[in-house]
């Protein structure tokens, strides 16, 4: 978010929150909620901080990491550079994973651009296993005799992936002469149309032996934010096995049984620890209102606090020039020092919240009551500066 810049209503991101689907409002909200606490931009502001005190060796690293006639230098370098790798997963609410080689989702609204400047020239230094269509389908090396075909079908709110395990030593699908082509290509997955109409062809014509093939499918999440790194010891996250081609009704009917009937406990719980359950409720009508209020809010206090800096600044200078003037007698040097006070006094604008909820300015640009401000603001402010979003996904506290 620009600090320098009073937020709107009619900013698009608080239509994104209005615009939140049912099925994912959790995890968005939470997010959303996470990533205006402070620490996570402090964290963001450590890993900027890091990589520009120690630039030159962590860019050596990544432009040579592969580059074995320099390993004696490159090991001079690893620390620095496993440093900064960790410093930037331990920020809960970036989704990068170095051993996947991975970001699925960058907010330079509210970290800035440079923090993924750095995490994009890590990645760019690696082959890119990402794809950005809505299907696609890739062959995977595995070992010289077994590959898998993975395909997968990205639609709003989900990934499905499906993965063919084929292995030469007890399949009809000579993988060898797949892995020939594969030699060709540096990275980890192929994706050759070519190739892939091979095996399909192979397939067909043996379709009688499919069944030497192991299969899979899974569906994840893919919201519009990404989920939060959390201990999991406070998750009641789980795998469930479904078969999707069931009548709808029934799907239904049995994610309902399940969550009416099994109290499930948290990895914690089950060890002994007491967690509360907690039932929070949002408004999805007032939500993105509450968000707005918080951010003008908290964007006048530091708008206002910068501008006051400012004031004092001047004002200690003009006072320094009184108290130097040899010129005026000191009952005049009075005179002029109450009058600067006086106008630092009535330039110096409002920095506690409490005062903002009835400044006329908050009632006109929030197009709420005082009294509404207020209440919006203290209701959403403990999930952001206290942390409570965390109660908000597991639901204990």
């Amino acid at each position: 978010m620009d600090k320098n810049r009073l937020p709107k209503f009619t900013d698009k991101i608080y239509k994104e929150i209005e615009n939140f689907e049912m099925y994912e409002r959790t995890q968005c909200i939470a997010y959303e909620m996470a990533v205006r606490n402070p620490l996570y931009l402090e964290q963001v502001t450590d890993v900027i901080n890091f990589y520009s005190l120690h630039k030159k060796k962590i860019n050596f690293y990544i432009k040579n990491h592969q580059n074995f006639k320099k390993l004696a230098e490159l090991r001079k370098c690893r620390d620095k550079f496993s440093f900064l790798i960790k410093m930037i997963e331990d920020i809960a609410v970036i989704p990068f994973n170095y051993r996947d080689k991975t970001l699925t989702f960058t907010d330079e609204r509210a970290f800035g651009k440079k923090i993924y400047e750095i995490i994009n020239l890590i990645l760019k230094s690696y082959i890119s296993n990402k794809d950005e269509s809505n299907q696609s389908c890739v062959i995977e090396k595995l070992n010289h005799s077994k590959i898998n075909i993975i395909e997968n079908i990205k639609e709003e709110g989900f990934i499905a992936t499906t993965t063919l395990t084929v292995d030469e030593r007890n399949s009809f699908i000579p993988v060898g002469c797949y892995y020939g082509a594969l030699k060709k290509d540096t990275g980890k997955f192929f994706r050759s149309p070519e190739t892939l109409n091979e095996f399909k062809r192979h397939v067909i014509e043996n379709r009688r032996r499919k069944d030497t093939i192991i299969a899979s499918k899974t569906i994840e999440e893919n919201f519009k934010r990404p989920k939060i790194k959390f201990n999991d010891m406070f998750s009641s996250r789980t795998s469930l096995t479904i078969d999707i081609s069931k009548p709808l009704e029934e799907i239904e009917a049995y994610i309902s049984h399940i969550k009416n009937k099994l109290q499930y406990q948290a990895p914690l719980e089950i060890l002994g620890y007491e967690l509360v359950t907690s039932n929070i409720k949002f408004s999805r009508k007032e939500l993105a209102k509450q968000f707005f209020v918080y951010d003008y809010i908290t964007a006048r206090i530091i708008i206002n606090k910068k501008s006051n800096h400012e004031f004092q600044e001047e004002y200690q200078k003009e006072l320094n020039n009184i108290l130097e003037n040899d010129t005026i007698s000191e009952k005049y040097k009075l005179i002029q020092k109450n009058s600067l006070k006086k106008s630092l006094s009535e330039n110096l604008l409002k920095t506690n919240f409490n005062d903002l909820f009835y400044d006329e300015d908050s009632i006109k640009a929030c197009a709420l009551t005082s009294g509404t401000i207020k209440n919006y603001y203290y209701k959403i402010m403990p999930f952001i500066g206290k942390e409570k979003y965390k109660e908000l996904i597991t639901r204990k506290k």
